[in-house]
Parts: C-alpha cells; sequence; structure tokens
C-alpha cells in the first residue's frame, strides 16, 4: 500500500498484527507494531521525547 502513496490507518495495522500474533510471527508483528509508531509519529509531529518514549514502549 506504501507504494501507492496510501497510508494505512490504525485498524489496518491492528489487524495485520493480530494475524501475525496469531500465526505465531511475533518478529513480524514487532516489526509492524515499531512501523506503526513511527509513521504515526511522524503525521501527527510530535516533538522527539515521543519518540523515545514510544521506542521504550516497544522494547
Amino acid at each position: 500500500m506504501r507504494d501507492n502513496d496510501c497510508l494505512l490507518d490504525s485498524f489496518c495495522y491492528n489487524i495485520m498484527i493480530q494475524g501475525f500474533l496469531r500465526n505465531s510471527y511475533t518478529s513480524k508483528a514487532t516489526q509492524l507494531l515499531t512501523e506503526m509508531v513511527r509513521v504515526f509519529l511522524q503525521i501527527y509531529q510530535l516533538p522527539p521525547y515521543f519518540w523515545i518514549l514510544s521506542y521504550n514502549l516497544i522494547n
């Protein structure tokens, strides 16, 4: 979807992450969650300390 300049919303990310977790692909779910946080922080242009807080929550 990124190739078509379409951004995923939280519902799309949620469905894909749940699918990965249900099929025991935890590393892929974690990667997607990390990507989701980065994309949303860029979209909403939050200050840098939010990056640190979100990174600490994921890792």
